[in-house]
């Protein structure tokens, strides 16, 4: 492992999930409500008529992710596949018998902010990088990060996954971003997620009675009750109250925020690994 700039751009994934902040945005410019249904966006889509954008931002939809193990192989194989939001979408919707009933448990699922993309698009008629743009990296001042829409990653850094056939590590740093979407593609530096995660845990890109409703956090299936998700974001239950914007890891690009002590604390590393074969979630 090297040492690198601080500055140094990096693939945050999901670390940011600033879709949340972007659909929250439109809900405080009453073009949408965290009630409304899927069903106003995909009429045919299973269960649209029970899922709330809220369900969706929390992760508590009951959907069925996309990325199972036969879709990661053929992605990881083919990394600048030609695939879509809309396919991502379309493939967890055939998978009908894998539902389960909406607001019953908190399960992480790339599949839920890949809806939130498109529903960002349609309400606002602008793309979700516009919007991201406009509405979170200007106003911060966040000039170095930016909403990835091809497989260049400005910089030195690389991205590696543990191939157990040959037993090497193989260069995925060219994936295709439109797989994971909003879910991971952002692009950022550490200097400048520090002012996002500070506006994120204080709600300072968000009129004041919508930043305390996304504060409300649910115990992630099959996790410690220590650690929740809400909002695009999650939490520890530390004594300094540990938040961090969702799937924030210590082992990639993170960014912590100790609301009581105003303590930050900050990590990366110069490349994301992984010895799953493949991983069900390389970008999370």
């Amino acid at each position: 492992m090297r040492l690198i700039p601080l500055c140094q751009a990096a693939k945050v994934k999901a670390v940011a999930k600033t879709t949340a902040t972007a659909v929250l945005q439109l809900v405080d410019e009453e073009k949408l409500k965290t009630s409304d249904k899927l069903s106003e966006w995909y009429p045919d889509f299973p269960n649209a008529e029970k899922i709330t954008i809220d369900n969706l931002l929390r992760m508590r939809s009951g959907i069925p992710d996309f990325t199972d193990e036969e879709f990661m192989k053929n992605w990881y194989a083919h990394p600048q596949a030609h695939i879509t939001a809309k396919d991502s979408i379309e493939r967890s919707a055939k998978k009908v018998n894998q539902f389960e009933p909406s607001d019953q448990k908190t399960v992480y699922a790339n599949v839920n902010y890949a809806l939130l993309q498109e529903i960002v698009r349609k309400v606002s008629g602008e793309s979700l990088g516009t919007r991201i743009a406009e509405g979170i990296l200007e106003p911060l001042g966040m000039d170095d990060s930016f909403y990835v829409t091809d497989d260049v990653l400005p910089g030195s850094l690389r991205g590696y996954s543990w191939d157990p056939e040959s037993e090497e590590f193989q260069d995925k740093t060219g994936l295709n971003p439109a797989v994971p979407g909003e879910a991971g593609a952002m692009v950022s530096t550490l200097p400048e997620l520090r002012p996002y995660a500070k506006a994120l845990c204080e709600g300072a890109l968000l009129e004041s009675q919508t930043p305390k409703a996304r504060l409300k956090s649910d115990a992630m299936a099959g996790t410690r009750t220590s650690y929740a998700t809400g909002r695009g974001w999650c939490s520890w239950a530390t004594s300094a109250a540990t938040t961090a914007p969702s799937s924030a890891s210590a082992a990639r690009c993170s960014t912590f925020h100790r609301r009581r002590r105003s303590l930050w604390w900050t990590s990366t590393d110069s490349t994301w690994t992984t010895r799953a074969s493949p991983p069900r979630s390389s970008w999370a």
